[in-house]
Formats: C-alpha cells, sequence, structure tokens
C-alpha cells in the first residue's frame, strides 16, 4: 500500500508539473545587453557615475506561450542591510526587448527613497557590488490590473505567483572608483544590430 501511495503521489507532482502557468526550471531563457556580457563590469554610463540611464536589454528563448514579462534589477551584495537592494522592478511588457533609457509601461518602486524607475548602480562604499537583472515570462491570466502603481516587488512576486513560465538573468558588477562616463559606451560588435 505504501508502494502504491509513492506511486499516486509521483504521477499527481508529475502531472501537476504541467499545468499551465507553474514555472519548471528547464523553462529558463536567455537575457542579453548590447552594450556588456553577463558577467562583466556594467560601462558607468549606465550608474551614477554617467547620466545613470537604464542599459538596452533582449531575451530569447522564453516560453512560446508568453503573455508578458516583469522585470526586477536588485544589488545582491549590498553591505548594508537590507541585504539586496531593489533598483528597478516593472511588469507589462509585451516585446522581448526594451531600449536604452527608456522606461517600462509600468514600474514599481525601488528601494531609494520609494521612487520609481531605474535606478542604477551607486554603491557608497568601494566594494564590488554584484548585480542582477531577471526576466520573467508571465501568462496569459497574469492578474496585471491587480498591482496599483508604484508596488513593490513583494506585490509584484505576489501577483506572479502561479503565472511564472519561466525566467532569465544577466549579471553583472560595479564599483564606485570606475571611471566616469557621460558618453554613450559603443556596442558589442557581436550585436551592434540588435
Amino acid at each position: 500500500k505504501m508502494m502504491l501511495g509513492l506511486q499516486w503521489t509521483n504521477l499527481f507532482l508529475i502531472l501537476l508539473s504541467f499545468i499551465p502557468g507553474r514555472e519548471s526550471a528547464n523553462l529558463n531563457f536567455t537575457v542579453e545587453s548590447s552594450f556588456f556580457n553577463d558577467g562583466e563590469f556594467i560601462p558607468s554610463y549606465f550608474t551614477c557615475r554617467g547620466p545613470n540611464e537604464s542599459p538596452d536589454l533582449y531575451w530569447s528563448g522564453y516560453p512560446p506561450e508568453s503573455q508578458s514579462f516583469a522585470l526586477v534589477m536588485k544589488d545582491v551584495s549590498s553591505f548594508v542591510p537590507p541585504k539586496e537592494r531593489i533598483h528597478w522592478v516593472g511588469w507589462g511588457m509585451q516585446s522581448p526587448k526594451l531600449d536604452f533609457g527608456k522606461p517600462l509601461p509600468h514600474e514599481g518602486v525601488s528601494d531609494f527613497q520609494n521612487t520609481a524607475g531605474y535606478r542604477g548602480p551607486c554603491p557608497t562604499d568601494d566594494k564590488v557590488h554584484n548585480y542582477s537583472i531577471t526576466i520573467f515570462a508571465l501568462d496569459d491570466s497574469f492578474p496585471a490590473f491587480s498591482l496599483a502603481p508604484l508596488s513593490s516587488t513583494r506585490d509584484l512576486a505576489s501577483a506572479m505567483r502561479g503565472h511564472r513560465l519561466g525566467r532569465a538573468h544577466l549579471r553583472f558588477a560595479f564599483r564606485r572608483t570606475r571611471p566616469p562616463m557621460v558618453s554613450l559606451p559603443p556596442r558589442k560588435t557581436s550585436h551592434a544590430a540588435a
């Protein structure tokens, strides 16, 4: 009886994994920028050592049933509480591409004076900080209407529960001692036309 019960439990878990809107570890996809590679230092142009514009982003390999996308950018190695600081949060993107310097359709609050919109890396110490931008692919029943303007990442996470189809990560670093940059950096050759 115990073996039969385990078999039914395993069958239930397998069927559960096919429910639409349930995220699978096998549905990760790729997000990139034409200005820097995953794991590199982000150009200072996109930080407080420059105009602090948001970088361009584009992603591919997302589940074909994706209807919209959400974004969260955070400092994952903050050396002051909280240990992770939110720099950018938004939802409602229909296209798998964001031009640099453009706002998201709907933007939540960051951890910087509860302001909305992109807040580039700007550490107050001289240590190397590590950041991540995560793109979430969402299904057609994601309740975007339930999110008020200036919602928090916690609000977004709650709304996305059960509606995530996959995710993509772009990781990068920054240090306050990096040289300032006031002009837009050159795009990577392989993505110059992206």
